[in-house]
């Protein structure tokens, strides 16, 4: 995708952000012919790791969540890292033993299992599947964050890399009022730039609009897909690339409300909608990766999970 992305970029890349410990590079075309080998080497690697383009010219539309705690001491954000790091680890696994607590005859193993309870009536059944695929999302915000967090104290601390460079990546998505503010604002925006580039660009063009969120969500199933693909035990296109697909819907629906009625969606009644309409269609993208066995995968040794040793320690 981001080879995709960067044959067709309109401009070169270039850098905005001066790091201090590197040569000055403005982008201009005298400086350009002076670009040493090792400055070269040193853009593509950043180029190639730096998902949002922070330091660069080519995010287009790119939200950046503010900063609570933001500091220029990289020994202080180290700390707050690794608090933060702390934190996460625990909250995710206590968000993922939930999960897998709901069943460990069915799900919770990583022999997988259906999360729809067959022996409980058809309201009880569905409510206890959207428990269930709330939790799962809040797990995994938990380990997206925990990973970033990693790599937010590697670079810092290896490939001496700014506090600046590692602003927040979610912007309280439990408080987003639409779809709209859910994905475009508050939801990570770590592939935003390879799937406008790939997904909705290229259908923006011919089908409009609606064309371009539908190819952008339509790329995003295929990515989340393939990594269910990853447990070995096939994949679910229809359900998973269909839960994103419901997505841009939802979207089109949303902006079919505001040329109708001249309003945006939001508030509390947008809060409702939004959560509704996810949960409908995440509890079957949730329950097929339960039977795949993502849901139950351990990912630390019982004896070693953080709130085991915790707990041990109390």
């Amino acid at each position: 995708m981001r080879v995709t992305a960067w044959t067709f970029a309109k401009e070169p890349y270039k850098r905005e952000v001066v790091r201090q410990s590197e040569p000055h590079i403005n982008g201009d075309k005298n400086h350009e012919s002076q670009v040493s080998v090792t400055e070269a080497m040193w853009n593509a690697w950043d180029l190639i790791v730096n998902l949002r383009g922070l330091g660069w010219n080519w995010p287009r539309g790119l939200r950046i969540p503010s900063q609570t705690c933001h500091t220029d001491s990289v020994p202080i954000f180290l700390v707050l890292s690794l608090v933060r790091l702390a934190f996460y680890t625990v909250a995710f696994d206590v968000t993922s033993g939930a999960v897998r607590s709901f069943s460990p005859e069915t799900f919770g193993p990583a022999a997988g299992g259906t999360i729809f309870d067959p022996s409980l009536p058809p309201v009880a059944r569905y409510l206890r599947a959207s428990l269930i695929s709330f939790l799962s999302a809040w797990t995994a915000y938990f380990v997206i964050e925990m990973v970033y967090q990693i790599h937010a104290i590697e670079f810092t601390l290896l490939f001496r890399q700014r506090p600046s460079q590692w602003p927040p990546l979610f912007d309280a998505p439990w408080m987003a009022t639409s779809i709209a503010n859910f994905w475009g604002r508050r939801w990570h925006q770590l592939f935003r730039d390879c799937f406008v580039a790939v997904g909705s660009r290229p259908l923006k063009r011919y089908l409009g609009r609606v064309g371009g969120v539908m190819g952008a969500f339509f790329v995003s199933g295929i990515l989340h897909d393939l990594g269910l693909r990853g447990m070995g035990r096939g994949g679910d296109s229809l359900v998973v690339i269909g839960f994103f697909l419901m997505n841009g819907v939802g979207l089109a629906l949303e902006y079919a409300w505001k040329k109708g009625t001249g309003k945006y969606v939001g508030g509390f009644g947008g809060w409702l909608w939004m959560m509704t309409w996810m949960l409908m269609w995440g509890n079957l993208m949730v329950d097929a990766w339960a039977r795949r066995g993502l849901v139950g995968s351990e990912f630390f040794p019982e004896a070693y999970r953080p709130t085991t040793l915790l707990l041990a320690w109390f």
